[in-house]
C-alpha cells in the first residue's frame, strides 16, 4: 500500500477504451480506481474466478514492471472476456454470460500461432470476426501505459513534496508534463493506425 503522507495525490485513469473494447487495469492496493457510468467499469467482477486474490495481487506486484499488473477486456463485438496476467498469461471467455467456459491459452510469449478469430453477428445477421490476437496488444498497451502514467504521477508527487528546492520541482513538472504527452501521443498514434 502506498503512503501518500495524508495529502492527496492524483492518480492515472485505469480505465480505457478504443474501437475494439473497454479496458480496466487492476490498481495496486491503496491507490483508487478509476469509476465511470459505461460498460468499462468494474471489469474485474467478470474474472474474480481465475484473478489473484487482493493479497496475492499485492504482494506479486511491482510497481516498476507493467507484467505484473493485471488487465481485463471487454470486447465490444461480442461482449468476450480477456484477462491478461504476468507477461502474457491469456485467459478468453467468449461472452460473460454464465456458462460460458473460460479458456486458458497460457503464456502466449511461447507461441508463434495466433490465438485466432472471434466471430460475432453484427446488425442484420452480418458475420463478422476479429482477432484475439489484436485484443491482446491493445491490453498490453493500456497495462504499460497505466503503469508508466503511475510510476510517473508517483514521482511527481514525491518530487513536489514540501521542503524541495523550486527550481528543481519547476523542472520536474515540466518533465512530467512532456512524459504525459509522450503517453497521450503513444495512445494516440496506435488508436489511429489501427
Amino acid at each position: 500500500e502506498l503512503n501518500t503522507g495524508g495529502q492527496s495525490q492524483i492518480y492515472p485513469n485505469n480505465i480505457f477504451e478504443s474501437d475494439l473494447a473497454y479496458y480496466e487495469v487492476r490498481a495496486p492496493k491503496g491507490i483508487a480506481n478509476t469509476k465511470d457510468d459505461t460498460d468499462s467499469s468494474n471489469l474485474f467482477s467478470y474474472v474474480t474466478a481465475i484473478s489473484c486474490l487482493d493479497n496475492e495481487y499485492a504482494s506479486q506486484l511491482d510497481i516498476k514492471d507493467p507484467s505484473t499488473f493485471e488487465i481485463v477486456a471487454k470486447s465490444k463485438c461480442d461482449d468476450g472476456i480477456l484477462f491478461l496476467s504476468s507477461t502474457s498469461h491469456v485467459w478468453f471467455r467468449s461472452s460473460n454470460t454464465e456458462g460460458s467456459e473460460w479458456v486458458n491459452y497460457g503464456n502466449t510469449d511461447f507461441s508463434d500461432l495466433p490465438m485466432g478469430w472471434k466471430p460475432y453477428k453484427k446488425k442484420g445477421n452480418e458475420l463478422s470476426f476479429y482477432a484475439l490476437d489484436q485484443l491482446l496488444e491493445e491490453a498490453q498497451l493500456y497495462r504499460d501505459c497505466y503503469q508508466t502514467e503511475l510510476l510517473m504521477s508517483i514521482q511527481h508527487f514525491h518530487q513536489l513534496s514540501p521542503g524541495k528546492n523550486t527550481l528543481n520541482s519547476f523542472w520536474t513538472q515540466l518533465l512530467y508534463l512532456v512524459q504525459q504527452a509522450v503517453v497521450f501521443l503513444v495512445v494516440t498514434t496506435n488508436k489511429l493506425s489501427r
